[in-house]
């Protein structure tokens, strides 16, 4: 019988007499008690349970009490030999009584029972089986899942390894998000697990045994299934905002709790970036463009905050621009792994996270572009919004302004201007421009004479479809800075140039203080283009002249036998200055020698003869034409020699160099010998 209640065998001995003793009025009696204590729900015995009895009138200091134990092959059982009590009222007079007694039991995993039950002297009461509530009930699993709340690339929730999930069991009802922040707060986790991998999901976590107390009794009979109880899960890790989940139910048994899926926020998030650079002028890409992302971490309300902001912060990312290779296309960038991170949670409504940053584009030979204004509005407009997760196009193509220029330019020397066949070659032509003054406008005069040249060229034959045209000339690669982006606009600008020549008659052209130049407004030009000059008139004058000169270096002047080789010999002269009026001293010291030629072997109708030497290229202006009668000029030139021997040459103060003068034209001048000086 459940609770205690008098078996019909325990009445049956209330024939068999009980009593011990009399002592005046009162008589003692004694009886044995047995039974066994059974977990309520599998009726299995409860072993080590402490059973005790109250036997003196509810007197709580007069008990018996023992351990239950296996008896007959079954856990549970307990046996009191002689309960002892007295009365001065038997019911049955000397032959025996009926007394109430009160049984206790206490274990550590069970609710404490109590109950009387009715025994009879002299006999071997079983109180038949007791029934025990679990004091502490059990789910062998509590298993659930950790997921990103934010989706990935393919649209799912991931799972999340590597996090510490904390498990509290209170042994109250928390069902109040304040009241799950004090509990967590003043307690220790009752278990901890990591998320991990399970099959080939991510984010699984398993508390094993978890149990909890109930507190008070819960209805007899009720399912073990059917016992929830209510639990609080943490997660609290430095890259995801904290997580406190309360109020999830589990249940009691073997066959363990499944939690529905928990979505945790993280505080860093990524994103891509990817978009074209090009120049707008010619609809090209620009490849080699250095793209930076900054990620602001704190408000850029205006055009100075952010400029302050890339001045002061090194870029988060970089890409540089390339041929895409799926539309091979030229100046397209793909940047990713740009990081953010937020200070608050985020909107659990938005399945992504959103950040504006700033984008700032550097190209040699382009503007700066630094991207946060919107064309539409005025003032700053962040437009550039990274989306967690995703690689984002940019809604527009990034066009940079040319800030650096380039033309080249070519034109004809003829003496009659527009007249295709009257091209004259040999005309030298000097350039000058300034790169950092592109229109000359710090030029106050002009001084061909001291005028340091950026470039010198010579009039010659060209080709074009096939037919020959003289007086051709051409200078590349022209190119000044505009940081302005180009006075023209469309990528173009003006640069001024001027052309300097002897023999060119620019009298024509307005403006001019001297005949012999003329400054030319010119356009930049693109990649095979070209700004073509108008003819220049050539002056038929001559005005520029060319020389050489050749001789022998002998031990024993006009004898061919006594060539010396490998004697070295420095050529001095001055083109603006081919008389050396000028010149007060000569000083082989200090002297800047335009060339050093060495003797050699020369071959003349297979004879060969030693000590040759040869110099060419020698160029000079006489802007007064030639000073000989066929209008050829002369120029003055000295030779240097530490072994030769110039001591016989008159005025010299060092016999070691001499003063020739040379004429120009198309043959050479013959020095005489010069003596070999050991």
């Amino acid at each position: 019988m459940r609770n205690g209640i008098l078996s019909p065998v325990a009445v049956a001995l209330v024939a068999v007499a009980g009593t011990l003793f009399v002592s005046g009025c009162e008589r003692y009696y004694e009886c044995e008690i047995s039974g066994y204590i059974r977990d309520d729900v599998s009726e299995e015995g409860v072993n080590k349970a402490t059973v005790k009895v109250f036997f003196d009138n509810g007197d709580e200091t007069t008990f018996q009490q023992t351990l239950t134990q296996t008896y007959n092959g079954e856990d549970g059982f307990f046996v009191f030999r002689r309960v002892v009590w007295k009365t001065d009222q038997p019911l049955f007079g000397d032959e025996g009584d009926l007394h109430d007694i009160r049984i206790e039991v206490e274990h550590e995993d069970y609710q404490p029972y109590s109950n009387d039950v009715r025994v009879v002297s002299g006999a071997a009461n079983s109180v038949g089986d007791i029934h025990l509530l679990r004091a502490f009930l059990v789910s062998e699993t509590v298993d659930g899942r950790v997921l990103d709340r934010e989706l990935d690339e393919d649209g799912e929730h991931p799972g999340i390894n590597g996090l510490r999930v904390e498990l509290y069991v209170p042994d109250v009802d928390i069902d109040t998000g304040e009241a799950a922040r004090e509990w967590v707060d003043t307690h220790n986790p009752d278990d901890y697990a990591n998320t991990a991998t399970d099959g080939d999901e991510a984010g699984h976590f398993t508390f094993n045994d978890v149990q909890w107390f109930v507190p008070g009794e819960y209805p007899e009979g009720d399912d073990e299934r059917g016992t929830p109880w209510k639990i609080i899960l943490r997660v609290d890790d430095t890259d995801y905002f904290e997580l406190l989940e309360y109020g999830l139910e589990i249940l009691s048994g073997e066959t363990g709790s499944t939690l529905e899926d928990i979505y945790i926020d993280k505080k860093n998030y990524t994103g891509g970036l990817e978009g074209w650079v090009v120049d707008p002028t010619t609809g090209d890409g620009i490849n080699g463009a250095r793209v930076e992302v900054y990620v602001p971490d704190v408000p850029l309300a205006s055009r100075d905050d952010v400029l302050a902001f890339v001045d002061d912060n090194d870029p988060d990312r970089t890409g540089t621009t390339q041929t895409n290779s799926d539309e091979e296309e030229d100046g397209y960038f793909d940047i990713e792994g740009i990081t953010w991170e937020i200070e608050d949670p985020p909107d659990p409504e938005q399945p992504h996270q959103r950040k504006d940053v700033i984008v700032r584009v550097d190209a040699n030979d382009y503007m700066e572009y630094i991207f946060y204004d919107d064309p539409e509005l005025p003032g700053f407009e962040p437009v550039v919004t990274l989306v967690s997760n995703d690689t984002v196009a940019m809604d527009r193509d990034i066009e940079l302004v040319l800030t650096h220029f380039v033309s080249d330019i070519e034109g004809y020397v003829r003496t009659t201007p527009g007249a295709e066949d009257t091209g004259e070659n040999g005309v030298r032509v000097s350039l000058y421009y300034d790169p950092d003054d592109p229109d000359l406008s710090e030029l106050e005069n002009f001084d061909p004479d001291t005028a340091d040249f950026t470039d010198r060229t010579t009039t010659g034959n060209t080709e074009v479809a096939d037919e020959t045209f003289a007086g051709y000339f051409q200078f590349n690669n022209i190119n000044w800075d505009n940081d302005n982006g180009g006075a023209l606009g469309n990528g173009k600008d003006e640069i001024v140039i001027i052309l300097f020549s002897i023999g060119i008659d620019f009298s024509s052209f307005e403006g001019n203080t001297d005949p012999r130049w003329q400054k030319f407004v010119i356009t930049s030009t693109d990649e095979d283009d070209v700004f073509v000059l108008p003819d220049l008139p050539y002056n038929p004058e001559k005005t520029g002249f060319t020389a050489s000169c050749e001789g022998y270096v002998r031990t024993t002047p006009n004898d061919p036998d006594t060539g010396v080789n490998g004697v070295k010999l420095s050529v001095y002269y001055d083109e603006d200055d081919p008389d050396l009026s000028e010149l007060e001293t000569f000083d082989p010291g200090t002297a800047r020698f335009s060339d050093v030629v060495t003797t050699r072997n020369q071959v003349i109708s297979d004879l060969v003869y030693p000590g040759y030497f040869t110099v060419s290229g020698l160029e000079w202006e006489n802007p007064s034409g030639g000073s000989l009668e066929n209008g050829e000029d002369q120029l003055t030139i000295i030779l240097y020699s530490d072994h030769v021997d110039f001591s016989s040459a008159p005025g010299n103060t060092d016999p070691h160099w001499q003063r020739f003068v040379l004429v120009s034209g198309d043959a050479g001048n013959v020095l005489p010998d010069l003596l070999y000086a050991e």
